[in-house]
């Protein structure tokens, strides 16, 4: 399992430091071509299509769960290099390098320079560190993914379990009848939610999944094996 995490996370950080670079090189480009502006939409619509895309567009996967190679879990990987945060990043040095040079150096100048460096500071970290990825393991629901790290678990969960989702769907919610139990979370939420979108797995199968082993606690200690992913596929119509 860990050789899968650092894989994919060493594609995220190529990916995540080509947009910038990518973003930084077409925002300098509109800047030796802002006198000619029949050349500017070429550069620019690419950028702002993918930005549209990833962010308000692009529909979840429909994939199923994996199991882990070293049998600790079943887990949804991330869906790809290229997410909505990598888009934003090329979008952010792109924006910069084509302002810069109507920047009034005033207190709103001021201020958009240096919320863009932070954004993009904060971001890359973000995608330098966090992959987006969820497991379920024998102890209950394990998410990292680009806002923050979410441990949750079985004893936590609603036992109605979360709501049914369907594939349209860009988040899940997990009801939690013991908020307390869950990490990483802010105290006062009754429930935790998962971003989806970079997530290569089916929202309903996700949530039958979870749902399956809220169910069947008995059925929890074999998460991981080759039987118990088999019998998970049979009981949710064979996804996989």
């Amino acid at each position: 399992m860990r050789e899968i995490i650092d894989a994919a996370l060493r594609r995220q950080r190529r990916a995540a430091t080509g947009a910038v670079i990518l973003g930084a090189l077409l925002g300098l480009l509109c800047l030796l071509w802002k006198d000619d502006p029949a050349r500017l939409l070429p550069t620019a619509a690419p950028l702002a299509a993918l930005f549209a895309y990833y962010g308000f567009f692009r529909r979840p996967s429909r994939a199923g769960l994996r199991q882990a190679p070293d049998r600790s879990a079943f887990y949804a990987p991330p869906r790809g290099a290229v997410t909505f945060v990598s888009v934003f990043l090329a979008w952010l040095p792109f924006q910069l390098a084509w302002y810069g040079s109507r920047w009034e150096r005033d207190a709103f100048g001021w201020m958009f320079l240096l919320g863009s460096v932070a954004a993009i500071a904060v971001f890359g970290h973000r995608q330098w560190t966090r992959l987006p990825m969820l497991r379920i393991t024998p102890d209950g629901v394990a998410s990292d993914g680009p806002q923050r790290a979410m441990v949750v678990p079985w004893s936590a969960l609603d036992p109605l379990g979360p709501p049914p989702a369907t594939e349209h769907d860009s988040e899940l919610r997990l009801p939690l009848a013991r908020p307390e139990q869950a990490t990483r979370r802010r105290r006062r939420r009754a429930e935790e939610r998962v971003w989806l979108r970079d997530l290569d797995v089916a929202p309903p199968h996700l949530a039958a999944a979870i749902n399956h082993y809220l169910r069947h606690p008995e059925h929890r200690a074999a998460i991981g094996t080759p039987e118990e992913y088999a019998r998970l596929r049979r009981a949710l119509g064979g996804a996989s």
